[in-house]
């Protein structure tokens, strides 16, 4: 999965998809997507509700917040 983020990732942004940047976008993206769907189960199994959007709005929200890291 991580190497199919680093492909699109450096495709989007201009860089070899071998190059460390790249490697460190694609582990951010993948680290993000597991915190959110594990903290959407975690959410679910208690009975809460995720709240706001839900699933499809938190993803939305970690990944835009993984791409502002990578502009740091």
């Amino acid at each position: 999965m991580e190497a199919a983020f680093a492909v699109a990732l450096a495709r989007s942004a201009g860089r070899s998809a071998g190059g460390l940047w790249v490697a460190v976008g694609a582990a951010m993206v993948r680290g993000a997507l597991r915190a959110v769907v594990e903290h959407h189960a975690l959410r679910a199994a208690e009975g809460t509700r995720a709240g706001g959007e839900g699933l499809g709005g938190a993803v939305r929200e970690v990944l835009c917040a993984a791409v502002r890291g990578l502009r740091v």
